[in-house]
């Protein structure tokens, strides 16, 4: 039974890599919504990820600590979108939901993952869940996928899975740019939607974001 009603066992993934620093308060905004929609027998982790991926909160339906979670979410760094994905579907699939999903959110494209394109989408798709992306950005800048940076990982303020400081990026990323063309297809093969809200409408108004949440949401 996948009706409205049945409960779900659904996982944020949250990019805050260096480039969501301007869209980080309007995000969080509409995580907070989001979370108003959680049922009693609902389940909901959140995930934030720039380099790595931090559990920020795990499955719970308690709507006080999903919010207080969202306050983790700092940004910093570069993204590890495969990485994240990879993690989010492992840690769906140990649900006890029946119905499950995940809710990617991101600007970027993937610079810093361990795991590759083919491998992220070939877990997607034999996963049996759906993966509802929403890209933030602007399509005039390019969309192509930058090189990944040389050395080891860079972090920002966060604190890491291990208690580790999160150390500031040296590089200054495509503020604008987003992978539409990544985003829609991985939702595609899951069954789910893509939203895509341009940097401009997402920091003009909090209706926008909040709207591809709740249609999400319902």
């Amino acid at each position: 039974n996948t009706g409205q009603q049945e409960p779900v066992s659904l996982g944020f993934l949250v990019d805050m890599s260096e480039s969501m620093h301007g869209k980080r308060r309007r995000a969080v905004h509409a995580l907070r919504k989001f979370v108003l929609d959680i049922k009693p027998r609902d389940e909901v982790f959140l995930v934030g990820f720039n380099h790595q991926v931090q559990l920020l909160q795990d499955f719970t339906d308690s709507r006080t600590l999903l919010t207080q979670a969202t306050a983790g979410l700092r940004t910093a760094g570069n993204t590890a979108l495969y990485d994240a994905l990879l993690d989010g579907l492992q840690r769906v699939q140990t649900g006890q939901r029946q119905k499950r999903a995940l809710v990617l959110i991101s600007d970027g494209m993937d610079t810093a993952s361990r795991a590759s394109r083919e491998e992220a989408f070939r877990a997607a798709r034999s996963a049996n869940i759906l993966v509802y992306t929403i890209g933030l950005g602007d399509l005039s800048q390019h969309t192509r996928r930058p090189s990944r940076p040389m050395g080891g990982s860079m972090w920002g303020s966060m604190m890491g899975p291990m208690g580790g400081p999160f150390i500031p990026s040296h590089g200054r990323p495509n503020l604008g740019a987003v992978d539409v063309r990544l985003l829609q297809t991985l939702s595609d093969v899951t069954g789910a939607r893509h939203f895509f809200l341009s940097t401009r409408d997402v920091l003009s108004s909090q209706d926008v974001l909040e709207y591809a949440t709740q249609t999400i949401a319902h």
